[in-house]
C-alpha cells in the first residue's frame, strides 16, 4: 500500500507550490493528516488565521477531527484529496480508480491542499506511507513596534523595567503611548497583532487600543478602527503580558502602503483599574 506506487502527480498541485512561496495559498502549522481507525484519518487542528487560501487570510480554526474515506474500489487503487476550506471545514475529494491513479482537482477557490491519500484496492486499513503531506507550508512576516508616549515616562534603567518601555500613570492617572508601521509590499493579512504590558502590582488594569490609517495623499484618517471595547486585565506583579489586539487591525482596507498608527491606552482614572504602574514594550505584528 506504499503510497509512491504508480502514482502521477497532477499539474494543479505543481502550481500550489509557486502559490505557496508568494503565500497566497499556505499554512503555518497544524492540518496534519495522519492514520485512523480502518480506512478512516485523523486531521490535527489548525488556528484561526493560521491558514491562507485564494489570497485571503482564513478566520476560522478548525478543532480536529476525523473524516472517513469512501470504500475501496475492488480491484484498482484511486487517490483522494483531503483538504480544509474557507468555513473552516475538512473535506475529501474522491479521486478516480485506475491501474495508475492520480491525484482528482480540488477547488483552489475555497480549499487548501492538506494531504493526498492512495487507497489500494479492496483496502480496509490505511499505513502511514499511504499518506502523502501535501500542506504549503509559509512563515509569516514579524515586526516589533517600539513605542513613542504622548502621555507617559521612557524607562532607562534595569532596575525596576526594561529599558525603551513607557510607564503609562501613576495609579489613578491615564496614560497613552503609541507606534507607527508602514504596511509592505506583498501584504496579504495579519495573522497576529499583539501588545506587551507589564504591571508592578498583582491587580487589574483597564486599557483600550485604537488605530486609524492612511496611504500617501490621503487624510491621516482616512481609515480609523472602532475603539476596542475598555479591557479589564488581570496582571501579576512583573509578569509580562502579550495581549490579543487583532481586531483594532483586521480589515479589508489594510493594505500596502498604508501607514498605521496604534496606540495603547491605559485608563487609570476608571475605576477598575488598580495597578499602581503600568509598563508599556509595544506591538507585535506578524502578517503574510
Amino acid at each position: 500500500m506504499d503510497f509512491t506506487a504508480g502514482r502521477v502527480i497532477a499539474s494543479q498541485q505543481f502550481e500550489r507550490m509557486s502559490k505557496g512561496i508568494n503565500h497566497s495559498f499556505g499554512i503555518v502549522t497544524g492540518g496534519v493528516v495522519s492514520t485512523s481507525a480502518n480506512i478512516t484519518v485523523a486531521i490535527s487542528a489548525v488556528a484561526a488565521r493560521d491558514y491562507v487560501i485564494n489570497g485571503a487570510v482564513q478566520t476560522t480554526a478548525y478543532a480536529g477531527g476525523t473524516l472517513a474515506l469512501t470504500t475501496a474500489h475492488a480491484s484498482l487503487p484511486r487517490i483522494d484529496s483531503i483538504y480544509i476550506d474557507t468555513s473552516g471545514a475538512v473535506g475529501k475529494v474522491d479521486g478516480t480508480a485506475a491501474t495508475v491513479p492520480k491525484p482528482p482537482e480540488i477547488n483552489d477557490t475555497t480549499q487548501l491542499l492538506l494531504a493526498n491519500v492512495y487507497v489500494a484496492a479492496n483496502d480496509t486499513t490505511l499505513a502511514a506511507s499511504d499518506i502523502e503531506d501535501k500542506r504549503q507550508l509559509i512563515l509569516p512576516h514579524t515586526a516589533f513596534l517600539p513605542p513613542f508616549s504622548s502621555s507617559g515616562t521612557i524607562n532607562a534603567g534595569l532596575s525596576a523595567t526594561w529599558p525603551g518601555t513607557w510607564s503609562l500613570g501613576n495609579t489613578g492617572a491615564d496614560g497613552t503611548a503609541g507606534a507607527a508601521w508602514v504596511v509592505p509590499t506583498g501584504f496579504i493579512g495579519l495573522r497576529r497583532a499583539t501588545a506587551f504590558f507589564h504591571s508592578d502590582s498583582t491587580a487589574n488594569a483597564v486599557v483600550t487600543v485604537t488605530a486609524q490609517w492612511a496611504a500617501h495623499g490621503e487624510p491621516r484618517n482616512t481609515h480609523s478602527d472602532t475603539t476596542l471595547a475598555i479591557q479589564t486585565v488581570a496582571c501579576v506583579a512583573s509578569q509580562m503580558i502579550e495581549y490579543d489586539i487583532i481586531t483594532n487591525l483586521d480589515v479589508a482596507s489594510l493594505t500596502a502602503g498604508d501607514v498605521v498608527g496604534i496606540n495603547l491606552n491605559r485608563l487609570g482614572t476608571n475605576g477598575s483599574d488598580t495597578i499602581s504602574i503600568f509598563y508599556f514594550h509595544g506591538f507585535r505584528l506578524e502578517w503574510y
